[in-house]
């Protein structure tokens, strides 16, 4: 019995050990990067720095943090700023940001006010700490500026992970519900008043391929380059809008994508005037575009069409589209 009571002091003065050694690791590196944000010119404010949560997490908290940048008049203040992790699965971290928070620009505010906004990063226990995931949701959220516009959300999430085959392959899932759009936006889209007030769906699934894993050897040679993008869903839906894609580009070393993409788009003649008033379509271009849209859906409202992408340029069906993207 003595000989537990003693095995049992031991293993809990070397957690003991651990935990603070993990604890103090990580406020000085919180400490080093607050530094370095300093001798790049920030000015950085800040109450407090702890890090709590014996025995079982490092719970590292930033109170009132404040920091701008004088030069470029950009700036971010909040209660406080969370990282959190299990004390014994450290490669996993959780980042939670309070409820309201602002980002200064030059000549304006803006007030981000959220419900349940964080992020979660893992990274796989191996030397080059490869990425694993990252997720970052919010409930409700609106953004709301010093000049008299906003913009809100009923949720949101996005997720990046390692898609588990080869060495560079990763999933990107993106969806956003119930987008309220500034007024001004919205006049300038549709200045008839003839679509809803809010964005229902906006929605990507997507997998992505690089030419090289993301890890912390990463950014060596100018950094990861795209080779591929494999869309698999595109969604936006807008009233009787509904607008879907697919793709499979592949990507060359000058940063140039070939392959195609392809569009399915209900009530479609108002899909190409709110292009044409966003300034996607260039209206002189925009009757072009009415003619070959209307060839393509026979009398319906719903046509399928597809973008091709081939020696740098987009040509849909008999009309070109102009330059591809480039990615580099």
């Amino acid at each position: 019995m003595r000989f537990l009571t003693i095995l049992v002091a031991v293993l809990g003065a070397l957690y003991f050990g651990y935990w603070f050694v993990g604890s103090t690791a990580l406020e000085r590196g919180a400490n080093t990067w607050l530094d370095e944000l300093r001798a790049s010119g920030w000015e950085v404010r800040y109450d407090d720095l702890s890090t709590r949560g014996f025995p079982s997490r490092f719970d590292t908290t930033l109170t009132n943090p404040d920091f701008r940048n004088p030069v470029t008049g950009i700036g971010w203040q909040a209660p406080f700023f969370q990282v959190l992790a299990l004390s014994y699965r450290p490669n996993r971290v959780i980042a939670v940001w309070p409820q309201t928070q602002d980002i200064i620009l030059p000549g304006e505010t803006l007030t981000l006010r959220s419900e349940g906004l964080r992020a979660s990063a893992a990274v796989a226990a191996a030397a080059a700490l490869p990425l694993d995931a990252v997720t970052l949701e919010v409930g409700a959220a609106e953004l709301t500026s010093s000049q008299g516009w906003n913009i809100s959300i009923a949720k949101g999430l996005l997720a990046f992970r390692d898609a588990g085959g080869a060495a560079g392959q990763y999933d990107a899932f993106g969806e956003v519900t119930e987008i309220a759009l500034p007024q001004m936006l919205v006049q300038a889209l549709d200045p008839a008043g003839l679509m809803p007030a809010q964005i229902g769906l906006l929605r990507l699934d997507a997998g992505i391929s690089f030419d090289r894993p993301l890890d912390r050897f990463a950014g060596a040679a100018g950094g990861p380059s795209l080779t591929r993008i494999a869309l698999r869903e595109m969604r936006l839906t807008w009233g009787t809008v509904a607008l879907n894609a697919t793709a499979d580009l592949v990507i060359d070393s000058t940063g140039t994508p070939e392959g195609e993409i392809t569009l399915v788009a209900a009530n479609w003649e108002q899909l190409i005037t709110l292009a044409t008033n966003a300034g996607l379509v260039d209206p002189a271009a925009a009757p072009g575009f009415t003619r070959a849209a209307s060839a393509m859906a026979n009398g319906s409202d719903r046509i399928d069409a597809t973008i091709k992408l081939e020696n740098g340029l987009m040509s849909w069906g008999p009309v070109p589209l102009g330059p591809a993207p480039r990615f580099r």
